[in-house]
């Protein structure tokens, strides 16, 4: 069974100051529990009001709902467990519940509801008293184990409301974002921290190249381009062997490869000829050691270079083939062409590895020497990448400036998981090491409204107060929060835009459906 913690407390909001009406969630229709079904069916609650608890383990958020506890009335608690991973509902999920007053404990019936992710947990409470709810959410991954150490429950009714009353939240800055909603969207909150941050570095970076990475293939001899296929074309990919094009020899009065590869046969069957006469003399003691090694060394030579003449020329021309598998870089030659001997036919890289080359100005030397990881983001792209997640790492930094330029050159080597494409630019933050502590969100939780940054910190999973913050320096994924918020609060780190158009459309007051 996973090790449970408690991030939040309790939260409580009370009916008795909502102006408002709700029906979200509609179809949770509880037969046979009439009470329950009255406030809970379609979730009006304009008159009778609910509590709201949230508990966190490492992997699983519960939110409930519920009427105050009353001894000896039967409770009801609305339950939404939700997977921190991904934000999504927990699905077939198996429950068990328990609530402990004075020491005693009585099992909760816990039963799912058509709507996934949704579990109603049911008893009736036999004594007064603090409580202690505790629950285990049993899936194919494991256990894992919740509790909520602060619930009350009550002597009556009468008690039951005053501390409704005296626990009421009203806030008018806050929007009403269901569990629904969030659940279908692209949405995750996040508990605010202390963290290292330290100096970052705002600049932009090419992308290139790495060496190795590339190949240049060069004609072997002169003559006329003859290109294989019609695909072939920058960009295209490339096995290892394949023929790019041939280079025709034949016909032309100078550097005639017909009669290059004939020289070079017959000087093969020459150098063949000597050296097997020289083998058979010196059994003879006819010819020297030496003879016969000068013979042998020269047959060698001829040999080699008649099995370049095989492997590379057939009938008059050079087969130009890739080296390598890659892609098609730059292709320099065109159907007809006339090249001479060394003379570069096409570039083929395989984009494994990349260079990224930033520059930053010489104000910022003095950092450089701790930078130890970076951020990049690609133009009109929202994704970021860490350093880490592309296997990057620093390569050098200059020493020093050219007068015209005031700019030390800083190069990265990065993985190409990402489809970098070579010679773009990417922006990038450079990161320095630092020991000194600061409060950051993400900077996806950040909204900007005429040059003012704000926040949704939840109240509840369901209800979010738009908060004014005070931002620092950032790294391209989280900024440094000066002031506004305090560690341990909880904020929306993906889905900030859509609830503040939900906030902002009016359709649904702050304080109407699920206010707890």
């Amino acid at each position: 069974m996973k090790k449970s913690y408690i991030i939040h407390a309790v939260c409580i909001l009370a009916a008795a100051l909502i102006c408002g009406c709700g029906s979200h969630h509609e179809g949770h229709n509880h037969e046979g529990h009439s009470h329950e079904q009255e406030s809970h069916e379609g979730h009006n609650h304009e008159s009778e009001g609910e509590l709201a608890l949230c508990a966190y383990n490492e992997s699983i958020e519960l939110y409930a709902l519920y009427h105050p506890l009353e001894v000896g009335e039967k409770c009801l608690f609305e339950t939404f467990l939700t997977a921190l991973d991904n934000f999504k509902p927990i699905q077939q999920a198996t429950v068990e519940a328990s609530l402990t007053i004075g020491g005693k404990t009585f099992a909760l019936h816990a039963e799912a509801t058509p709507t996934t992710g949704v579990y109603h947990l049911s008893g009736t409470p036999t004594a007064a008293g603090k409580a202690v709810l505790q629950v285990t959410v049993k899936t194919k991954q494991g256990n894992s184990f919740l509790q909520v150490d602060d619930l009350t429950i009550f002597d009556d009714e009468h008690e039951a409301h005053a501390y409704l009353d005296a626990h009421a939240i009203n806030n008018s800055n806050a929007a009403h974002f269901s569990k629904n909603q969030s659940w279908v969207i692209d949405f995750s909150t996040i508990a605010v921290g202390q963290e290292a941050f330290g100096q970052s570095i705002r600049t932009m970076a090419q992308i290139l190249p790495s060496v190795g990475d590339e190949v240049t293939v060069s004609a072997q001899t002169s003559g006329i381009v003859t290109l294989t296929g019609n695909r072939l074309t920058e960009g295209s990919s490339i096995g290892n062997g394949q023929t790019i094009c041939r280079i025709e020899g034949a016909g032309m009065s100078d550097d005639n490869i017909a009669v290059q590869y004939a020289n070079v046969v017959a000087e093969y069957e020459r150098a063949k000829s000597d050296y097997e006469l020289n083998r058979k003399l010196f059994s003879e003691k006819l010819v020297t050691v030496s003879q016969l090694n000068s013979s042998k060394a020269v047959y060698e030579g001829a040999e080699a270079a008649y099995r370049n003449m095989q492997q590379n020329f057939s009938k008059g021309s050079q087969q130009v083939k890739a080296p390598r598998t890659g892609f098609i870089k730059q292709l320099y030659v065109t159907n007809g062409q006339y090249v001479e001997a060394g003379q570069a036919i096409a570039v083929i890289t395989q984009n494994r590895t990349l260079q990224l080359k930033a520059e930053v100005p010489a104000s910022q030397f003095d950092y450089l020497a701790n930078v130890k990881s970076a951020t990049i983001r690609k133009p009109n792209d929202k994704s970021v990448y860490t350093l880490e997640e592309v296997g990057g790492r620093i390569k050098s930094y200059g020493r020093q400036t050219e007068s015209v330029a005031p700019l030390i050159p800083v190069t990265f080597e990065i993985n190409n998981l990402s489809d970098f494409l070579p010679g773009t630019f990417v922006e990038m933050y450079l990161k320095t090491v630092s020991s000194e502590q600061a409060l950051t969100v993400p900077n996806n939780s950040l909204v900007e409204e005429m040059g003012n940054y704000f926040v949704f910190v939840q109240l509840t999973p369901e209800i979010f107060e738009k908060r004014e913050v005070i931002i620092g320096e950032t790294d391209g994924l989280k900024t440094v929060i000066k002031n506004g918020l305090r560690e341990g609060e909880r904020v929306v780190a993906k889905g900030s835009v859509i609830v503040k158009l939900q906030m902002a459309s009016g359709s649904v007051d702050p304080h109407s459906g699920h206010n707890h």
